[in-house]
Order: C-alpha cells, then sequence, then structure tokens
C-alpha cells in the first residue's frame, strides 16, 4: 500500500512540478480510515496492520498524510503527533498567512508549528 500511495503522490507532484506551480501550491494528501478489508476482488492490503476501513484496529485507523508547501514547511521529514481530518482547515489558514477561525473549526488545531 504505501509503495502505491507514494507513486500516486509522486505522479501529482511531478504535474504541479512541470506545470510551474510548485512554490505556490499546498499539496496534501491524506486518505479516509484505511484500506478496504472486505475479503473481496476489491479489497487492498493493510499488512502489516491489521483490519481495514471501518475496523478499530491500526489497519483501519491508520493512513497517509503528506504536506507538501515548498519554502514553508521543511520536506523529508515524518512524525508520530496524531493528527485528524479537522485540523486541515486551520492548518491551511496557517499556512497562507490568513486569520485562524475558531469559531469555524471548533476542533480542529493547526498543524504548522509541527511541519
Amino acid at each position: 500500500m504505501v509503495e502505491t500511495v507514494d507513486n500516486a503522490v509522486g505522479l501529482v507532484l511531478d504535474a504541479i512540478d512541470d506545470a510551474g506551480l510548485t512554490n505556490n501550491t499546498i499539496v496534501v494528501f491524506t486518505s479516509d480510515n484505511g484500506g478496504v478489508s472486505s475479503g473481496d476482488a476489491y479489497c487492498t492490503s493493510n499488512l502489516p496492520f491489521r483490519g481495514g476501513k471501518g475496523r478499530q484496529w491500526e489497519g483501519g485507523i491508520r493512513e497517509p498524510f503528506y504536506i507538501r508547501f515548498p519554502g514553508r514547511v521543511e520536506g523529508g521529514r515524518a512524525s508520530d503527533y496524531p493528527v485528524t481530518g479537522a485540523d486541515l482547515y486551520p492548518t491551511l489558514l496557517d499556512l497562507c498567512g490568513l486569520d485562524l477561525r475558531v469559531d469555524q473549526h471548533i476542533d480542529g488545531v493547526s498543524l504548522k508549528p509541527i511541519l
């Protein structure tokens, strides 16, 4: 699964670079609660993690999360800091230098300090 995700991210980043938009484009890549683990022809492998989408195990709750914004976010780093989709809005506002709108993102926090 990681190799497939890395390839997909690479294709998107290459297209942005080729278009000359790298320095003014924030790229966020994530997923929604693990891969499908239905056991049919459409399931994905979440190995080495157990379970998948809708399951309580790591395969159902761990997901990729990439942010790229050259010149403002240092690349090539990894973090074990837990994040949620609710953190995206305040993070994007903060990365763009806009005021946070706490009334609109009650449950989210900006991830900029850890980026």
